[in-house]
């Protein structure tokens, strides 16, 4: 029966995607150090202490900051820490405290209350006195140690160390902007020190005092970071002749507290997740960016409605996954696009509010099918690549580029747009009127669009290539087949084999071999091995011998080409009558290899017949072939064939999927794309071959083997010429370079000016970066470059580092 997407198998695939997808979160969050993510909303939360004398209209909050914080679209609910510490913290997106004295009821609660504020990813800022040195009740001290539980979230630890002898201070670093809003810093007149360490190395520090009788390093009193701010008493005011002069300029300093600029590569994804487009291309561009080390925020409409448009400052760039721009404001994005920032659109909709932004004409389209498309040289990864493809099928969005706007893909036959680009402000869009982002076989065009917006774009990369020879060795039985005039052992034996290892051997290629014993369609017993003998001289176990004694590879296909999946009498579905048949069989397959090859050289790799395999063959496999480390299935499929990522199996982390990419020797549009997207979004290229396609007129084309190598040398070298800097291994080698790469917990950082971008890896990481063509890279170290691109602004380099710094003009 046919099987369709209500499946068992398929269903098991989805669950199956479904624990990928969360072990990859939780590998997200480990690799990026990423807090909660931001809490938005309209309000914030404004503490005083009745206690110091303050009320709910008498405090420093209101007096100075209610008008800064209405200015930037917030409003203040205000609070008495006298009263208790807050409950419901919901509707803020922000705590803020100016308190007069040092003492509070319950301090260490509070302390805790403030981590967890920090930790729920809303933003803390302390104006004045922490307020909490001293329990109010009891007169008790707290220690250092406590306090420092909640400051070190703003990156600074106390002390101790107070002063207020002048005479002993002087001002270090001050950024006068901020901090002499109205008057001059001095300390003759603050005469106010505690002794502060910086405890974030990314801290943005506007003002530091030194104590000059004392060996410290200077005491940073006014800083921020991604959590929040604090600004100490002494030093944010004073009064002068009976008025009030402000040091600190309190708007800035909320904006840079409550509206952090990006420190490092992240990208905004406003998401509409109604609709089964919206999910679809969500999870594939979660998948790629996950793999490229760009971490990434989800936001979805509701959460949009929330923000404000300096919430976008926290990014580099923005992915735009919406069908409809209904209730979007185009003036909530021109603030980020003003400071340079990059947005995206993802898939094809029906855009009416955001129509300028995004480069649209007033003329709309008929939504319809379109064939093929036409991509021009220097937007995909490549040496001047430029694409054709005459028989895609992709739905089409309403949208028509305006006279503004830059074309870099049409339909094939030209009348449709697909992608295009402007320049807004001082930022870019680009746009795409598709809905083909749903399927995963395009998910490196996904990243090549967010690094394409940005003025240089960065992400991870794994560097490797994989060729796998399926079904080889294979039984032969010496008889001729067409279109041949000699018999399949002498083809095999006399011109394939040696042809294509001599093939790989000149392009520098080592392969993974696939041994399949039988293609009986036994699924009972008696289960034995009699095929792999039938050929001459019992040429298939000297082959096999000659690869597992080579540098190459040799891995499993089976001991037949039956899929491992048990049949299931609810769906008429299955290949095997039972677990203890399917196991039996690979038992048999384990025996007979032991017994011509010998247990030192078991299997590392499998590859599923038909590739499918079920979650009892996974299992199965295991515990009969302990030694197998990869399964090679497919990164993209149909029907019942078994669909995965590149990564550790959720239940079993011993198995690592390593699923090809593309296969056959004919160099087709649709293989060389897929090969484009699979290196510009992973880094990996893997490929399968099989020895007998010169007798399926379907997978051969109708091609002579001397036709169908020549084919094939296409293939490899469009890979070798547009990416050189992949590295060949056999799947073995790869998985543990691939694990490696996972492992790897890179952080993209930039300073204050964005001319200096600092990699922390370890050393050996790799990664691209792609950079406009207005600017150029001034000097590297701690990294070298592996390949530059001679017509792009595109490179691939590996760190020879802990951190490596990359330095633009």
């Amino acid at each position: 029966m046919a099987i369709g997407e209500n499946s068992p198998i398929f269903l098991l695939l989805e669950d199956y995607s479904v624990m990928r997808a969360f072990s990859l979160v939780l590998l997200s969050l480990l690799c990026f150090k990423i807090q909660a993510e931001n809490v938005y909303s309209h309000k914030v939360l404004g503490l005083y202490n009745s206690a110091h004398g303050q009320t709910e209209k008498e405090n420093e909050i209101y007096f100075y900051l209610l008008n800064p914080l209405r200015e930037m679209g917030l409003e203040v609910r205000f609070h008495d820490i006298n009263s208790g510490i807050p409950q419901d913290l919901s509707d803020v997106r922000a705590v803020i405290s100016w308190f007069r004295g040092g003492a509070v009821k319950n301090p260490e609660e509070y302390l805790r209350f403030i981590a967890r504020v920090i930790r729920s990813g809303r933003k803390f800022i302390i104006l004045g006195n922490l307020g909490a040195f001293q329990d109010s009740d009891s007169g008790e001290y707290i220690s250092k140690e406590k306090i420092n539980s909640a400051l070190s979230l703003l990156g600074i630890k106390y002390e101790y160390q107070w002063t207020d002898n002048a005479d002993f201070l002087e001002i270090v670093k001050l950024v006068s902007p901020m901090c002499e809003y109205e008057g001059r810093q001095d300390v003759s007149v603050s005469r106010f020190y505690y002794r502060f360490l910086r405890a974030d190395r990314n801290l943005r520090i506007y003002l530091s005092v030194r104590r000059k009788d004392r060996d410290y390093e200077p005491s940073p009193v006014i800083v921020s970071n991604r959590n929040g701010g604090f600004a100490l008493g002494g030093y944010t005011y004073r009064v002068k002749e009976g008025k009030i002069v402000m040091l600190l300029n309190v708007k800035e300093f909320l904006s840079v507290s409550l509206f952090p600029d990006a420190e490092y590569e992240r990208i905004a994804i406003l998401a509409d997740t109604g609709t089964a487009p919206g999910k679809e291309v969500l999870k594939n561009t979660k998948t790629v960016l996950r793999w490229a080390k760009l971490p990434f925020e989800v936001i979805t409409r509701e959460n949009l409605n929330k923000m404000l448009p300096q919430d976008l400052f926290a990014f580099t760039a923005v992915g735009l996954i919406i069908e409809d721009d209904a209730g979007l404001n185009p003036a909530f994005f021109m603030p980020f696009l003003k400071r340079g920032g990059g947005i995206v659109s993802l898939i094809g909709g029906n855009f009416s509010n955001l129509s300028q932004l995004l480069a649209l004409s007033e003329e709309k389209n008929e939504k319809t099918t379109i064939r093929g498309y036409r991509f021009r040289e220097g937007f995909l990864l490549g040496e001047e690549l430029s694409i054709t493809q005459n028989d895609y099928l992709w739905e089409a969005g309403t949208s028509v580029p305006g006279r503004d706007a830059d074309v870099i893909a049409y339909s094939y036959d030209g009348n449709t747009a697909l992608l295009w680009t402007a320049e807004r402000e001082s930022g870019r869009i680009l746009a795409w009127n598709w809905k083909a982002f749903r399927h995963r076989s395009f998910q490196g065009f996904i990243l090549e669009s967010f690094l394409f917006i940005r003025p240089v774009g960065i992400a991870g990369v794994a560097g490797v290539g994989t060729i796998y020879i399926d079904d080889w060795p294979l039984p032969m039985y010496n008889v001729i087949k067409k279109p041949l005039s000699v018999t399949d052992t002498e083809f095999y034996t006399g011109v394939w084999w040696p042809e294509i290892k001599a093939f790989f051997l000149e392009y520098g290629i080592p392969f993974t071999s696939l041994l399949i014993f039988e293609y009986n369609a036994v699924n009972s017993w008696p289960l034995v091995v009699e095929e792999f003998f039938v050929g001459k001289d019992r040429v298939s176990v000297l082959i096999a011998r000659e690869i597992a004694e080579s540098g190459n590879e040799l891995g499993l296909h089976g001991y037949n080409h039956l899929s491992l999946v048990i049949y299931n009498d609810s769906t008429g579905y299955g290949f095997w009558p039972d677990r203890e048949s399917l196991k039996e069989a690979l038992l048999t397959a384990k025996e007979e290899w032991i017994r011509l090859f010998g247990e030192s050289t078991l299997p590392v790799s499998y590859v599923p017949p038909n590739n499918i395999i079920s979650r009892d063959g996974i299992e199965i496999l295991h515990k009969v072939f302990p030694s197998i480390e990869v399964i090679g299935s497919l990164f993209t499929g149909r029907g019942t064939e078994t669909v995965t990522g590149f990564g550790s199996d959720p239940s079993i982390p011993d198995i690592y999927y390593l699923p090809r990419i593309s296969a056959g020797y004919l160099f087709k549009a649709g293989i060389r794309d897929s090969i484009v997207s699979a290196i510009s979004g992973y880094g990996i290229w893997t490929h399968f071959i099989h020895p007998d396609d010169v007798f399926d007129t379907g997978r051969s084309g109708g091609k002579s083997w001397k036709e169908l190598k020549r084919e094939l040398g296409r293939t490899v070298e469009f890979v070798k010429h547009n990416y050189p800097w992949l590295n060949f291994m056999p799947s073995r080698k790869a998985v543990s370079v691939l694990r490696e790469y996972e492992r790897a917990q890179p952080e993209f950082f930039w300073d204050e000016e964005k001319k200096v971008l600092r990699v922390s890896s370890p050393p050996g990481f790799r990664f691209r970066i792609r950079i406009d063509n207005t600017i150029r890279i001034k000097s590297i170290e701690g990294a070298e470059i592996i390949y530059r691109y001679r017509e792009m602004g595109a490179a691939v380099l590996k760190s020879t580092e802990g951190v490596c710094r990359l330095t633009f003009d």
